[in-house]
């Protein structure tokens, strides 16, 4: 979902929640229900500075995983990162996210090749007052991707509420992390795209 603008966001919302529920009529309600429901999620994450935002829907055909990501690119004096190399960058890293506020279950290092990678899990719980539900318990995965000459800096972060499945879902996101690359060419600082 491209959080650039209302429109953009709006217009992946559209499309996403046609292609779930589809276009026949008795499904309007659910079809509203949907859109406010990712509206209001995709607000949240782009509250929060999300670059782009990402839904699972399923991780083959007809099994569902419900699982989001949100790609952060977050402001830090780069000028300084560039004077690191990998080794140096994965203990700013190490450093940093040890001191967060939150209390992290677990810390790790993701090898990617030509980028530094640091995996932080949290638990936490959604309430869900507005809509007279229950609260939901979530797991969440933040990984603090870095890299060097030029510097750059991502933060992906995942999240679900399938609890049972937390470290197989865990394994598919180190996995999925493992995957991306991060163009260095000097047109890389000011597009900071990941692929």
């Amino acid at each position: 979902m491209d959080l650039s603008s209302d429109d953009s966001a709006s217009a992946t919302i559209r499309g996403l929640v046609s292609r779930v529920a589809g276009r026949a009529d008795q499904a309007a309600t659910l079809r509203a229900e949907l859109r406010a429901n990712i509206k209001e999620i995709a607000e949240q994450a782009r509250s929060a500075g999300a670059r782009e935002f990402y839904f699972a829907a399923e991780i083959a055909p007809l099994v569902p995983i419900s699982a989001t990501l949100s790609v952060f690119l977050p402001e830090w004096d780069l000028d300084r990162l560039d004077e690191l190399g990998i080794v140096e960058l994965e203990s700013v890293l190490r450093a940093g996210t040890s001191a967060m506020a939150t209390p992290a279950l677990g810390e790790r290092t993701v090898n990617v090749p030509e980028v530094a990678v640091v995996r932080r899990r949290y638990r936490r719980v959604v309430n869900r007052e507005r809509e007279g539900l229950d609260p939901v318990p979530i797991f969440q995965v933040d990984y603090w991707v870095a890299a060097a000459h030029p510097a750059r800096l991502a933060l992906m972060s995942f999240s679900s509420p399938m609890m049972t499945y937390e470290e197989d879902l865990v394994e598919l996101f180190d996995a999925i992390v493992k995957t991306t690359r991060w163009p260095g060419d000097d047109d890389s600082r000011a597009s900071a795209a990941l692929s």
